[in-house]
């Protein structure tokens, strides 16, 4: 991509990432949603979820820690739902799912709301 990274937080709630035409974005909308929007994304992309709250991955995101979703050609947000009240999530685009995942732009962490499990 070549350019200069520009990464904001804003709060512990919303943050931003830009490179060059490439953006990156996520708003936390309540203690299980995450609002995620991107510009200029790879045309095969798949968004990462990852919890990096330091729980031990059967007390975080999905069993696992990870949650990779597919997206649709020519969408521009995504709503990820069924998250954990609490937890700590760093939020990736990139190419490719599992072991294959290949990032181009991260945001966060970003902090859903509630206490901890």
């Amino acid at each position: 991509m070549g350019g200069k990274t520009e990464t904001r937080q804003f709060s512990a709630r919303v943050a931003l990432t830009a490179e060059g035409e490439h953006r990156l974005g996520v708003m936390v909308r309540s203690a299980t949603e995450i609002w995620v929007y991107w510009q200029a994304a790879p045309p095969q992309l798949t968004l990462r979820l990852e919890d990096v709250s330091g729980f031990p991955p059967e007390a975080a995101l999905d069993g696992s820690g990870l949650r990779d979703v597919p997206v649709l050609d020519g969408a521009t947000d995504l709503y990820l739902q069924e998250l954990l009240p609490g937890h700590l999530y760093l939020v990736q685009i990139g190419e490719g799912q599992g072991d294959d995942f290949q990032p181009v732009l991260s945001a966060g962490p970003v902090i859903t709301g509630g206490g901890a499990p």
